[in-house]
C-alpha cells in the first residue's frame, strides 16, 4: 500500500517538474513552429512570419488564430526604404527575425506582426515593455524562428492546463492499476 502511494507521488512530482522545466526553457510567450524551424536549420534561408495589423484586420489581435491570417516569406521581401544605406542603396538588408508589437495609445490597442531587420539583445527572450507620456505603452517581442510571432499570453495558460490534465490522467491510470 505504502509503495503504491509512494510511486504515485513520485510520478506526479516528476510530471510537474517536466512541465516546469519546459516552461523554464521557453520563458517567453512566443510560439515556434517545429516544421519551419527544421527547414530553417536545414536550408538556412527561409524566414516566414505572420504579417498583419489589427487596425486593418481585427483577426491580427489577441487572441490570435494563426490559421486565419496569411504568412509571408520575409526572405523574399525588399529592404524597406528607411533601412537602405544612403551610401550604398543597392545593399540589401536581410530580415533576421519575426516580431509582434502591441501598442496601447489612449486606451486603444493595436497588434502588429511582421518581419524584422535589426537584431537586438531582446531577440528570443522575454518581451519587453516601454511606456511613455499621453498614456502610451508598447510591448515588443522578437524571435528568430519562422512563424514564431503568433503566440499570445492566453496560449501559455492553455498549454499549462493541458500539461496538468495529462498529469492527472496518468496519476488516475496508475492509481487504478496499483489499487487492489
Amino acid at each position: 500500500m505504502f509503495v503504491g502511494v509512494l510511486c504515485k507521488s513520485v510520478i506526479v512530482v516528476l510530471g510537474f517538474l517536466l512541465v516546469c522545466k519546459a516552461q523554464e526553457e521557453y520563458p517567453y510567450p512566443i510560439q515556434t513552429n517545429l516544421l519551419y524551424n527544421k527547414l530553417d536549420a536545414e536550408y538556412g534561408s527561409i524566414l516566414q512570419c505572420y504579417d498583419c495589423n489589427s487596425e486593418y484586420d481585427p483577426r491580427c489581435g489577441d487572441p490570435f488564430n494563426p490559421y486565419t491570417i496569411g504568412m509571408i516569406n520575409c526572405t523574399d521581401r525588399n529592404t524597406p526604404e528607411h533601412l537602405l544605406d544612403p551610401d550604398d542603396p543597392e545593399k540589401k538588408l536581410r530580415p533576421t527575425l519575426c516580431r509582434k508589437i502591441v501598442q496601447r495609445v489612449e486606451g486603444k490597442t493595436r497588434v502588429i506582426r511582421g518581419c524584422g531587420y535589426i537584431k537586438d539583445s531582446h531577440d528570443d527572450k522575454q518581451c519587453f515593455r516601454r511606456t511613455g507620456t499621453k498614456n502610451v505603452e508598447v510591448i515588443h517581442c522578437s524571435c528568430t524562428k519562422s512563424l514564431c510571432n503568433a503566440a499570445n499570453t492566453t496560449k501559455r495558460s492553455l498549454e499549462n492546463l493541458v500539461g496538468l490534465f495529462s498529469i492527472l490522467i496518468m496519476y488516475n491510470a496508475l492509481y487504478r492499476r496499483l489499487s487492489f
